[in-house]
């Protein structure tokens, strides 16, 4: 379950994210990928190459 608190933070960076969405998730999964390379498999690489994947996730992150 998530906080209050937790849910609150999340919403009040909804601004920034609008503004440089793809940028934070792009470097998101870079840090995700270089600390976890194990975790690799599980994505499709090409998505995150072309900038589709970093895209989608800060557009859905926009939309709650």
């Amino acid at each position: 379950m998530v906080s209050q608190q937790t849910i609150d933070l999340v919403k009040s960076t909804a601004p920034v994210l609008k503004k440089q969405g793809k940028q934070i998730t792009t470097r998101m999964y870079e840090i995700m990928f270089e600390n976890h390379p194990e975790i690799k498999s599980q994505f499709n690489m090409s998505a995150q190459a072309d900038g589709s994947q970093p895209a989608k996730l800060a557009t859905f992150v926009n939309q709650t």
